[in-house]
């Protein structure tokens, strides 16, 4: 008897073990001559919980900002003209630097355009000069101009120590700096008929172009530049261009120079403006 119910349970333990399972045994007394009999009750191991799949961590560059600024450094004390340069991921590429006085007046301004936008993200860099009596504290600010109304989104701010400077015509920039910058007007600013546009250019014989574009992208005014000095020096320049529309709207002010090799537009810079009657 007593190898009968070694024989049982040799048989229930390796049945169990043959599923991978892990058994019990139970003695009764349901056995001829109330002897006791042996039985295997196999236990389902618990199931491993089920894991979910991690979620994936956002990428660097989705969490950075649509605009950085990597020069000036905040608090540095920076000089005439400042070199302004970062990365920016927005519409057309085209971002507004400017800088304020202590009293956070605007006293320069310039656009640029970054090496890729609109869904990418590129570096820009430009050359800013500018005009103060004496050292001051000042603020170096980089923003997109919005597409709907011309207000300043995505904007950055850098506080620095502006140093006393003269005239802002002679840059002293390097070969990264705009061909072509802006003064006035300021992106998104509402312009009058006609609208005066001024700034600074080192071109070609110191010729180029303005051109003013409607809300549907028209050209509805275009007029040769030629700014003081040109082909290796930077001169100073300023031209009305008067205009027709029959109502408000948004449009774009475009300066470029035309490409002596191909004919092409090199050195374009666009300001959005609002249009008015």
């Amino acid at each position: 008897m007593k190898r009968l119910i070694s024989l049982v349970i040799g048989v229930g333990l390796l049945g169990a073990a043959c599923v991978g399972h892990t058994a019990s045994i139970k003695l009764s007394g349901g056995g001829p001559n109330g002897s006791p009999v042996a039985s295997a009750t196999p236990t389902v191991p618990n199931s491993p919980a089920a894991t979910k799949d991690p979620t994936p961590a956002p990428s660097a560059s989705e969490d950075m900002a649509a605009i950085t600024m990597t020069q000036p450094d905040a608090g540095e004390r920076v000089a005439s003209p400042v070199h302004i340069s970062g990365t920016a991921n927005v519409f057309e590429a085209t971002v507004t630097a400017r800088i304020l006085d202590a009293q956070g007046v605007q006293i320069a301004s310039a656009l640029t355009q970054a090496t890729c936008g609109t869904g990418c993200r590129g570096d820009y860099s430009v050359w800013i000069a500018y005009s103060v009596p004496s050292d001051q504290p000042g603020t170096v600010e980089v923003y997109e101009a919005s597409a709907k109304d011309g207000s300043p989104v995505h904007v950055v701010k850098v506080a620095v120590t502006l140093t006393a400077s003269g005239s802002t015509t002679s840059c002293g920039c390097d070969d990264s700096s705009p061909a072509i910058l802006a003064s006035t007007p300021d992106p998104g600013q509402r312009v009058g008929n006609p609208v005066t546009v001024s700034g600074t250019a080192d071109v070609f014989e110191a010729q180029f172009v303005v051109r003013l574009l409607d809300e549907d992208g028209t050209v509805i005014a275009e007029l040769p530049v030629h700014a003081s000095c040109g082909t290796g020096c930077v001169g100073d320049f300023s031209v009305s261009v008067g205009y027709t529309v029959d109502h408000e709207q948004p449009g774009t002010i475009w300066l470029f120079d035309y490409s002596e090799r191909d004919g092409s537009i090199i050195d374009l810079v666009k300001i959005p403006v609002t249009l008015t009657p």
